[in-house]
């Protein structure tokens, strides 16, 4: 009986063992997921104020090329703003930007 209690217990503590190695692993995956998310969100801010600052700067030419690309941009940010909220990543959107997306061309 003692030898039964001795195996289960050195069994036990492998699958503990086991267990807390792909548990320890699992985080070490999950931190580098949030380090890469972070630093890319970082990047797409950069990117965001920069298309932002595009956006609200008149037209030099009337094309519907133009509106076009315009239109695919704030499409862009809305998908990107949509990601990054399903990632649990908050996202301020400005006042102004919510008012200018009322106004249509």
């Amino acid at each position: 009986m003692l030898i039964f209690v001795i195996i289960l217990l050195v069994l036990s503590l492998a699958v503990c063992g086991f267990l807390l190695f792909y548990l320890l692993k699992t985080l070490d995956m999950i931190s580098d997921y949030e380090e890469r998310v972070t630093s890319s969100v970082f990047i797409v801010e950069q990117s965001e104020k920069v298309i932002s600052e595009l956006l609200e700067r008149p037209l030099l030419m009337d094309t519907p090329e133009i509106r076009e690309i315009l239109d695919h941009l704030k499409n862009t940010k809305r998908a990107v703003i949509g990601i990054a909220t399903t990632l649990g990543i908050t996202v301020e959107i400005e006042e102004e930007e919510k008012n200018a997306e009322k106004k249509t061309y």
